[in-house]
């Protein structure tokens, strides 16, 4: 009963949302998220841009931006209210309570790969900077070099965490060094040679680690295997090891549900690069990773505790920072109001609230341009904010889309007959704009209709032709645009198919009796004005258990035209 109530009591610590709440743009992928002291956030991109985020009673505010390094930020560590941040030959220091930088540190020829902060006072730490040839250097609390240490030669740092008193480090081989600010082993562990751990599993299982967390009693291992493992620090056994790309129990749903997330887990595997994490909540007995359900919280008893961000099935979450403790209110109050008073908005005086303690989870997502924010609230209308300029080449799509209004007429040419479609360009411009540009491509000419359902609808859209496939003309998947004047309140609407929401790609369907049930889940953006009995048709052909029809019925092409000039 009692350990009970405490495992509820750290569950209701976490965020909690089935989507997220809020997400925040960078100028391209953003790839690292860290926590640091008193409540600040850093996100970095790979265009070498640093953000810092304050943690307010509601959510977080922008602060500071910094062009950190040229190229990819490689590696990121926060302890003592330091920030350090890598490029390949050189390294960043920041006073995250100042949001500034303190220090460059120049590190050519040496090749920057990993980094951690040990020690436990401000006045009295060490850097450690990892190299890709199996060295670490040392500095000061005032940023000198002191001491440079070989602990993995010949082979690359991939990754570092940091306990109290020293570090854990991986290779790119696998191997797993412990040492102290000194380079030493550290003494008080409860093992004396790595035979007696289990330290060489990601050695003789031949993958390479990605990112290593570290809690007062336990350490996480990523690696490119999609599998996480945690290890017990003091003796280094392996206490639990789950795949991310199972974790949470993902239903696979229907067959485009499925194969999104099997596209997903494809690519998180093939990105050289992805950088994923499992940090540990602040009581170090539950760890969360990016998974291909969400966002799993799992205990490191190997408990599936919670899954975030079920429903957003459009993206695979990577990189996580877990923010739970908050400086305190009264600081909190002071920021706020000084934000407030530059932006010339008016001050409300309000008393210190326990809201300022509510849990933020941010995490990056494979190819997204945006970090997400998971909490306990659900999430508003305009939740992905605009914080950010938009590019050159966004700004010719915003102009290409505009121009597709004027095509708000198609004619599908199929092996049955013609079906002519009236679309909703002015109601839903990205996805009409997605329609007409694959049509002007040829990219439904000879596709089949691999679903029909009698007394229900024919899906079409499928390059692969069995449900799975398909993209956007975007390269992913993109956003609805459900709108409540179009409705699923009739027969022969044309609706994009899905497999959650916001997971739109290229196939879609035109259903063949009124549909109410998939109102506010599918993005209605055209009705079928001529050929519905060509609809009648297609419906009635015969099917296999699979609802694939027997004999293929096909799209020819697709026709655009305007109404303006018919």
């Amino acid at each position: 009963m009692v350990e009970a109530a405490i495992k509820r009591a750290r569950v209701s610590a976490l965020p909690s949302g089935e989507r997220y709440e809020k997400s925040y743009a960078h100028r391209d992928s953003v790839r690292l998220v860290v926590g640091c002291d008193g409540g600040v956030l850093a996100t970095a991109s790979r265009d070498g841009r640093l953000k810092l985020w304050k943690k307010m009673r509601k959510g977080i505010e922008f602060v500071k931006e910094f062009h950190a390094h040229v190229g990819c930020v490689r590696s990121a560590c926060a302890k003592n209210g330091f920030l350090c941040t890598l490029g390949q030959h050189d390294a960043k220091v920041y006073d995250v309570r100042a949001f500034d930088m303190v220090r460059i540190l120049r590190l050519a020829p040496f090749e920057a790969t990993a980094c951690v902060f040990l020690g436990r006072h401000a006045l009295d730490f060490r850097l450690a900077i990892g190299g890709a040839d199996g060295t670490v250097k040392f500095f000061s609390s005032s940023f000198d070099l002191v001491k440079e240490v070989s602990l993995h030669s010949p082979s690359s740092i991939a990754c570092a965490g940091a306990g109290e008193s020293f570090a854990v480090s991986a290779d790119a081989r696998g191997v797993i060094e412990y040492w102290d600010g000194e380079g030493r082993f550290p003494p008080h562990v409860r093992f004396r040679h790595k035979v007696e751990t289990d330290l060489y599993a990601l050695a003789k299982a031949k993958v390479q680690p990605v990112a290593i967390e570290v809690s007062a009693s336990h350490f996480s291992v990523t690696a490119k295997d999609s599998r996480v493992r945690v290890f017990e620090l003091s003796t280094g056994k392996l206490v639990l090891d789950i795949d991310a790309s199972k974790a949470g129990a993902a239903a696979e749903g229907d067959g485009l549900l499925a194969g999104k997330r099997r596209e997903l887990e494809t690519r998180v595997s093939e990105e050289g690069d992805a950088w994923w994490n499992a940090p540990f909540d602040e009581t170090g007995s539950m760890i969360s990773f990016g998974s291909a359900a969400g966002v799993t919280v799992a205990g490191i008893d190997g408990d599936i505790v919670k899954v975030l961000g079920a429903a957003e099935t459009a993206d695979r979450y990577l990189g996580l920072a877990l923010l739970q403790q908050q400086s305190g209110a009264t600081e909190d109050l002071q920021l706020e109001h000084s934000l407030a008073a530059a932006r010339g908005e008016p001050l409300e005086v309000s008393p210190p609230s326990s809201e300022g303690d509510e849990p933020v989870l941010a995490a990056t997502a494979l190819g997204r341009k945006r970090f997400y924010l998971f909490t306990t609230r659900e999430p508003p209308d305009d939740r992905d904010v605009r914080n950010e300029a938009p590019t050159a080449l966004e700004q010719q799509r915003g102009k290409r889309a505009r121009a597709t209004v004027s095509n708000d007429r198609a004619t599908l040419r199929t092996t049955k007959g013609d079906i002519r479609v009236r679309l909703f360009p002015s109601e839903c411009p990205k996805t009409c704009e997605n329609f007409a540009t694959h049509a002007r491509a040829g990219y439904y000419d000879g596709l089949i209709f691999h679903r029909v359902i009698k007394g229900f609808m024919l899906q079409t859209g499928d390059p692969d032709g069995d449900g799975t496939g398909g993209v956007s003309i975007w390269g992913g998947d993109f956003e609805d645009e459900i709108r409540p004047s179009l409705k699923h309140d009739r027969p022969f609407v044309v609706s994009m198919a899905n497999a959650g929401p916001n997971t739109n790609g290229s196939q879609f369907f035109i259903t063949t009796v009124p549909t109410p049930w998939l109102d506010g889940k599918h993005t209605v953006f055209g009705r079928v004005t001529a050929g519905m009995d060509t609809c009648t048709l297609i419906e009635n052909v015969k099917t296999d258990r699979f609802d694939k029809p027997k004999e293929d019925v096909k799209i020819l092409s697709i026709d655009l035209s305007s109404s303006s000039s018919s």
